[in-house]
């Protein structure tokens, strides 16, 4: 809700009116920002692509398959 422009006054409301449950906006500030960091880490992180070559038996040709792996921030692959 909060990215796709909506106030944190807004957020608590909405959230109120769907669970029942009351949630001040500083505290939806506070949230927020200590998750936008890490997603924005999350979102520029480096992807390593290793391309496999096989035949393909029915025009007998060779093609390139891609797998992509993201790799975390501390440096550990995640498929």
């Amino acid at each position: 809700m909060y990215s796709l422009g909506m106030i944190y006054r807004d957020i608590s409301a909405q959230v109120q009116g769907m669970y029942n449950v009351r949630i001040f906006p500083f505290v939806l500030s506070e949230i927020t920002g200590r998750i936008i960091p890490k997603i924005k880490a999350w979102l520029f992180r480096s992807l390593w692509m290793p391309c496999m070559t096989c035949k393909d038996h029915s025009d007998m040709q060779h093609r390139a398959v891609y797998n992509m792996t993201g790799v975390e921030i501390d440096d550990y692959k995640m498929c």
